[in-house]
């Protein structure tokens, strides 16, 4: 079964390419990609908000502390969807076309315009929460 709009899309590609070119140490960055996607920031900027919540380079980060980069950066609170009937990055296309940073099992994803902006997209991983702007 072949799943739409599966691969990595041009803003995640985009990011990627300036981790591996700028940040050649950087890793569990999974975190930083989002923040900047959803910001709308580079990121480096992304990077920057995050270590001031206390992300350490080359590893992941909680996700009090994402939320409190998103705040910063976007100047919105993002809570917690519920009800969101999804379960799993396979089926995210269901949740819209609003903005949603999308919490698997270890990894963060961020959702706009029907698909998943990430390597992830299309896999079954099962989503744990959805985190929308207010």
């Amino acid at each position: 079964m072949k799943i739409p709009n599966v691969g990595e899309s041009k803003k995640y590609r985009k990011l990627a390419n300036v981790r591996a070119k700028y940040y050649p140490n950087e890793g569990n960055d999974c975190s930083v990609k989002a923040v900047a996607m959803a910001g709308n920031v580079s990121y480096g900027k992304a990077r920057a908000a995050l270590a001031r919540q206390g992300r350490v380079e080359g590893e992941g980060v909680a996700m009090p502390l994402i939320l409190n980069a998103l705040a910063e950066i976007t100047g919105k609170t993002w809570d917690v969807q519920l009800g969101h009937g999804v379960k799993t990055l396979a089926t995210a296309r269901k949740l819209g076309s609003e903005p949603a940073c999308i919490l698997t099992d270890s990894h963060i994803s961020y959702y706009a315009d029907g698909r998943v902006h990430d390597w992830a997209e299309g896999r079954r991983k099962s989503i744990l929460c959805v985190y929308r702007p207010n």
